[in-house]
Order: C-alpha cells, then structure tokens, then sequence
C-alpha cells in the first residue's frame, strides 16, 4: 500500500497548530502518523490521499505539501529530478517557481537559497523554459503564502519545500495554501467590529473550533458571542451555531456579520439562532445538554492600553475568576457528556513587571471537566523547538496565543465536559 506523506507549515503559535492538527487527523482511518520534524514544520503519514477540501477545514495551517524525496544536500539538479515526475518542463513553457526552506539555526542561509534558484533558472534556461523565481522577503529562507498565491505559482509553476531534519533534507512540493484572503475579508470587511473590546482573529477562531470539534459534532454555543467571530468560523465547518450574549448590540453585530457571510462565500451555510442574556444564567435561555461543544472567547476584563498598577490587576483577576466559575457551571448543565469545551483567559503584566493570570485548572477540575495532552499523537514534540516548559503546559490542555503590539496574552483552555 502506498504512504502519502505531507509536510505542513504551521503558524506561529506551533502548539497551537499542532493541537489543531492532531485533533482533526484523529479522525481519520485509518489513522495518521504525525511528527514532528523542524520548528513549525509536522511531517504527516496516511495510507490514504488528503485531499484540498480536507486542509481547508484547518486555521492553524500555513502550506502543505507532498513530499516527493529526500537528499542529502540541496542541489540545482537534484531539486529539478525531485520535481520531474509532477511537473512537466517542456520547451518554450514560461514558469514561476520558488524554494522555501525550513530547519534549525544551522540549515542554509538566505544566499545558499539565491544561489540556488539562480542555478536552477539556468538550468531550465539550458532545457528552452522560460522562468522566473521569486525572493523571499528580507533575510527570511521561505515565502509567505501570500507570494505563492497572488504569484499563482501553483498554476503555472511549482515551490518546492525542503526541511532539514535529522541529517537529511526532506523535498515537498507545495499543494495547498491558506486562505489568507479569506482570512482577511473576514477580520477587515465584515460590517461591524470593535476593535475596544478586542477582536478574535479568524484564524484563531477557526483554531478553536477545531479544538473542541469531534466527529459526531454537529451543534455549537458561544455565550459570549461578540460579533460573531466564532459563529462565522462554525458557520463555514458547517456546523450548527447559537449565539448568545448579554450585550443586545453585540447579538445585532453578530446577525450583521453572520448575514455579511453568508453573502460574501456565495453558498448556503447554517442558520445561527440568537440569544440576548447573561451567560451566568445559561440555564433559563437552554435545556440541558443541548450543545455537542461550547467555544468562547469570555470577557477578558477592561480593555488595556497601558500596563495596570499591581492592586488593580489583582482585582481584575478576582472578577474574572469569580465570572468564569459561573459561566462554567452553567456551561456543565447545558453541553452534552463529552462534548469540547474550548474557553479563553487572559494573562497580562502590571507596572511592576508581575505576571497576572487568571487561573482556571482547579475552577475547571471541581466543575468536572476533564482535560488530555492535546499532542499526545505528535512524536518528537520537542524537535518543534518550543521551551520545556511551555511543553509541558500546552500537554495539559493550555495552550499560547499571543499577537504583537497587544497588552493581552490569550491562554486557550481545552475541556471536556
């Protein structure tokens, strides 16, 4: 039987991506093999075809692609012998082509790779092909998505992806790219927004319904539904949406968002039901059970535009904590035995430098939740170049997000009702 084997670039919060993918090639049969093999780079093995419908359910996911050799040094001739046998190279043909290359501090520089799409251009140029390559920005050794598909490279050319590891240099050929147009309408042209009260990235959003997804999933709530960043992103899954929140602007914003959606991607999606109410009080608005998971991004507190004095963070951490007790007993009382619970806190600095977090592992133990390593599939987590200690925390259910220039860390709970 034949192996597919994929390398996947993954964002940059690695953990994070990675938990995504290791939750939803779980599901698949037969199963993955999934390691490890470079920082942000996971080597993927099924007997089966993954077909492009399939990585666009991903958020965390950068590029993918098959790999089709390996080497032990990275040669003009040796890439083009790789490529052969899925890309043809014919006479009087014009191509786009490109290299990204990934590893640890000791692979390649950025003049290694320039050297080397130059021997490669002579190379066609010796076969008759006209072609072009493209630089990756600064000092980086790969290109961003965005250059493989504003470029249509994929079309009428190729990029090869080569990852050192363990001595040898991995060879892909890319096969797929992120949405990241998508990504973008849906953070900067969805109709209502508030960036005050701080704004869920699609991306991450999509990550964190994929983390509390499972195969039979089919209904999904957000108590804290904002303007709808979540719901979109369980929209296009196509997954059963409510939206609840106390804020009766917020529940319009949601609707207007959603309804902007649902005419932006030109075919049909769910229909969202929506609910103005506390999320203290979950109980009176739903019946038990009712939701296969529950995904939210709570109130993280008051905005911060500067880091708050020691005496206040403290009182901000003890809101929170009380506020994150209730919503998760009723939380408990409305999602199915089971059922993912994926749910936000925030830890941020004072002025004295102190690290504020809200805790929430004993909230969530003697609420009944249960938690597992969310990479307990993924061998050799540590070639991921990750510290040991986040390690070891993210093998708990918490996992990183953070965004430059914001005050904010988000910390990503996985729980299971």
């Amino acid at each position: 039987m034949v192996t597919h084997t994929y390398l996947i670039e993954l964002g940059r919060e690695t953990l994070l991506c990675a938990a995504e993918c290791a939750n939803l090639l779980e599901w698949q049969k037969p199963a993955c093999r999934l390691e490890a093999i470079a920082p942000h780079v996971l080597l993927v093995e099924n007997d089966r075809e993954l077909q492009r419908d399939f990585w666009d359910l991903f958020g965390g996911i950068v590029r993918v692609a098959r790999c089709i050799g390996t080497a032990a040094e990275l040669t003009a001739d040796g890439l083009l012998l790789l490529a052969e046998p899925t890309c043809r190279f014919e006479a009087g043909s014009r191509i786009v082509f490109g290299l990204s290359m990934f590893g640890d501090k000791k692979a390649p520089s950025k003049e290694f790779s320039m050297s080397l799409l130059n021997q490669v251009k002579d190379r066609l140029r010796e076969r008759g092909i006209s072609s072009r390559y493209l630089e990756p920005h600064g000092g980086e050794t790969m290109l961003t998505s965005a250059q493989v598909g504003e470029s249509q490279m994929l079309d009428s050319g190729f990029e090869w992806i080569a990852v050192k590891s363990k001595g040898e240099w991995l060879v892909g050929s890319t096969c797929w790219i992120q949405d990241y147009s998508g990504q973008s309408a849906r953070d900067y042209e969805r109709p209502c927004a508030d960036p005050r009260s701080g704004m869920l990235p699609p991306k991450l959003a999509r990550i964190m319904v994929n983390l509390a997804r499972r195969p039979q999933t089919r209904t999904l709530l957000d108590p804290f539904c904002g303007s709808g960043g979540i719901l979109m992103e369980a929209m296009l899954l196509g997954l059963d949406p409510t939206a609840l929140d106390r804020d009766l602007e917020a529940v319009k914003s949601a609707r207007e968002n959603c309804d902007w959606l649902q005419g932006f991607v030109k075919r049909e999606l769910p229909v969202v039901r929506y609910t103005q109410g506390d999320a203290t009080e979950m109980r009176h608005y739903f019946e038990p059970l009712s939701f296969d998971c529950v995904v939210t991004e709570p109130y993280l507190g008051p905005p911060l535009m500067k880091e708050p004095p020691p005496v206040r963070a403290k009182q901000v951490v003890r809101e929170l904590s009380d506020l994150y007790r209730e919503v998760l007993a009723e939380i408990r009382i409305v999602t199915r035995p089971g059922g993912g619970v994926v749910f936000v806190t925030p830890s941020f600095r004072d002025t004295e430098g102190n690290e504020h977090t809200v805790p929430l592992g004993l909230t969530a133990r003697l609420a009944g939740y249960r938690r597992s390593d969310p990479l307990r599939n993924i061998e050799y987590v540590e070639r991921f170049g990750a510290p040991p200690e986040t390690v070891k925390q993210s093998r708990t259910g918490t996992l990183r997000y953070s965004r430059q220039g914001q005050h904010v860390t988000r910390w990503i709970h996985m729980l299971e009702s």
